[in-house]
């Protein structure tokens, strides 16, 4: 474990810092860990193949920024998401803003999504909200700033959490609007409504995200507003298949599984017995299914965060599995394959969703921290 070591040492200061004081301050800290053990058992080996893999796609996703910061094709049903991942991707890896090979891509990302910030407080290029990415662009985007608060110049700093507090009054008014339905209430779906069903489980992990990302940085967080949320995602668990849904009252998957344990944990649920079926099912997968399944850097993204807020030993099995999965899919140029060509928002995508899951591993960003 010496490599791991070696590897933790080279953290720049104010990531450091930021680690040093969730660890001391956060109340649901790992019980046993120290600051020499690994998050994850890899081997020497295996820890130089994880890097080498992240830092493959990180090189391949500096090389996508076009004119104006975004990262990626300048599309209204995958921006400013997809550069808010990319940005993420970065951050997980301890880069920072303004500092070394990345920093100066990493100011013009974070600018060009503050940007995208309507007079509404939703970060999307859409104006209509049309797009079903609307939504997810705007939770994605508050998560990215959230995250990268404090790590910038005063200037831009005051402008992102300015940015941060519209962003959360946008996403409440979008939770509250169906507050007296009993099936929606505490849930997020699409800017405009759709349908009988308000909410959904996938846009609501995003909410939930961004809610728990700003409650980190500081910023007023009402327990009301989590406690409906996690009344949402509790109805969305199918106790019969012991996994999570889209919806409630509807057929579980895997992919919702990673996203509704991971909502428990970061609402600070780690007792919930919902919370604890949801990681034995993920603990009992195998991730290689995902080669013929669905959504694959989805499911890996949000199983791999909800293992790391795990025990050491699903954290262990999960992340492990997970990473033998996407480090055997990834292409010679680094990227991950998506839908499309290398210059479509389909390998940005896929690229930023897999560095992310591989990332837990360092306990770097604070939205990973238990």
């Amino acid at each position: 474990m010496e490599y791991y070591r070696k590897t933790s040492q080279t953290m720049k200061p104010g990531i450091t810092v930021i680690i040093l004081c969730l660890l001391v301050f956060t109340e649901d800290s790992a019980v046993g860990e120290t600051a020499d053990e690994p998050w994850v058992d890899f081997t020497a080996q295996q820890w130089i193949e994880l890097e080498d893999s992240i830092d493959r796609g990180l090189k391949w996703l500096s090389a996508k920024q076009v004119p104006g910061g975004a990262i990626g094709v300048k599309s209204a049903a995958a921006q400013p998401a997809h550069t808010a991942l990319a940005t993420m991707a970065f951050l997980s890896r301890g880069h920072q803003p303004g500092q070394g090979p990345y920093g100066r891509i990493l100011e013009r990302s974070i600018d060009y999504v503050l940007a995208s910030q309507d007079n509404y407080g939703f970060f999307v290029l859409d104006p209509s909200y049309k797009t079903g990415g609307s939504t997810y662009s705007h939770a994605i985007s508050g998560v990215m700033l959230a995250e990268v608060i404090g790590m910038t110049g005063q200037a831009r700093n005051e402008r992102i959490s300015n940015a941060i507090q519209r962003g959360l009054e946008a996403t409440v008014k979008l939770q509250q609007r169906h507050a007296s339905s009993p099936t929606d209430r505490g849930g997020w779906r699409y800017i405009h409504r759709s349908g009988n069903s308000d909410a959904d489980l996938s846009v609501s992990t995003w909410h939930l995200l961004f809610l728990r990302a700003a409650k980190n940085a500081n910023f007023d967080v009402p327990e009301s507003l989590v406690l409906d949320a996690t009344g949402f995602v509790r109805r969305c668990f199918n106790a019969k298949q012991e996994r999570f849904a889209y919806l409630p009252n509807r057929n579980g998957s895997i992919s919702m599984t990673g996203a509704g344990t991971l909502c428990l944990f970061l609402a600070g649920r780690y007792d919930d017995p919902y919370a604890a079926r949801g990681i034995e099912t993920l603990k009992n997968y195998d991730f290689r299914d995902l080669r013929t399944g669905s959504w694959p850097y989805y499911t890996c993204y949000h199983s791999s965060q909800a293992g790391s807020q795990a025990s050491p030993e699903a954290r262990n099995l999960i992340l492990k599995s997970i990473a033998s999965f996407l480090i055997g899919r990834q292409s010679e140029d680094g990227s991950w394959p998506g839908k499309g060509s290398s210059q479509t928002t389909g390998r940005i995508y896929a690229t930023s969703m897999a560095i992310l899951s591989l990332t837990p591993s360092y306990q770097i960003l604070p939205i990973y921290q238990q």
